[in-house]
C-alpha cells in the first residue's frame, strides 16, 4: 500500500521533490526500516526528513507533548492566515473519505485550559488537542508536522538556495 502511494504521487507529480515525515515515537528503527524499504523501490526525488531530538541523524520526527503544541500552533497560524490550500487531486486510497476525516478531525481540535491543582496562583496550562475519547487526530497531527517543518524550511536560507539551484518553486 505504501509503495503504491509513492508510485501514485510520482505519477501525478513527476517532477516534484517529495519530503517524507515519519512519526518516530514508537521506534526510530521502524522509521529507518521504512526509509530503506521505500528507497529500494527507486522512487526518484524522495527525501526522508531527519528531525532526531537526540541528534543521531535518525529518520523521523518526534511528537511529544511540546512538539504537538508547536505543530498545532503552526497549523493554527497557517489556517488563520489562509496559507494553505488543498491540492486538486488528493493522493489517497480513499480521497473523498480521507478528506472528510481530515475536516472532521480539524473540527474537533480545540484549546483546553487547565488550572493548576497545586497552586491557585499558578498560571493555567493551555494546550491544543484533537484527542477525544474514541476519536483519532492522526491526519491533523500529520498536517501540523508538514506545515511546521515546511514553514521552518522556507525560513532556512540554505534550503531556499538548494530549491533555487534545483529549479523548485515553493508556493
Amino acid at each position: 500500500m505504501i509503495f503504491a502511494h509513492f508510485q501514485e504521487l510520482r505519477r501525478v507529480h513527476p517532477t516534484a521533490h517529495i519530503r517524507v515525515y515519519v512519526e518516530a515515537n514508537m521506534s526510530w528503527i521502524s522509521a529507518s526500516q521504512l526509509e530503506v524499504m521505500i528507497l529500494r523501490a527507486n522512487v526518484p526525488k524522495l527525501e526522508f526528513v531527519r528531525k532526531d531530538t537526540a541528534r543521531f541523524d535518525r529518520v523521523g520526527v518526534w511528537t511529544g507533548e511540546d512538539s504537538k503544541q508547536m505543530y498545532a500552533l503552526r497549523l493554527l497560524e497557517a489556517l488563520r492566515f489562509r496559507n494553505m490550500r488543498c491540492a486538486p487531486t488528493l493522493i489517497s486510497n480513499q480521497p473523498k473519505e480521507n478528506l472528510k476525516l481530515l475536516v472532521e478531525q480539524l473540527k474537533q481540535f480545540r484549546r483546553v485550559v487547565t488550572q493548576s491543582k497545586v497552586s491557585p496562583h499558578a498560571l493555567p496550562k493551555v494546550t491544543l488537542t484533537g484527542k477525544s475519547p474514541g476519536k483519532k487526530d492522526d491526519f491533523v497531527l500529520a498536517l501540523g508536522i508538514v506545515v511546521h517543518y515546511m514553514t521552518e524550511s522556507k525560513n532556512d536560507l540554505h534550503f531556499m538556495r538548494w530549491c533555487d539551484a534545483m529549479g523548485y518553486a515553493l508556493s
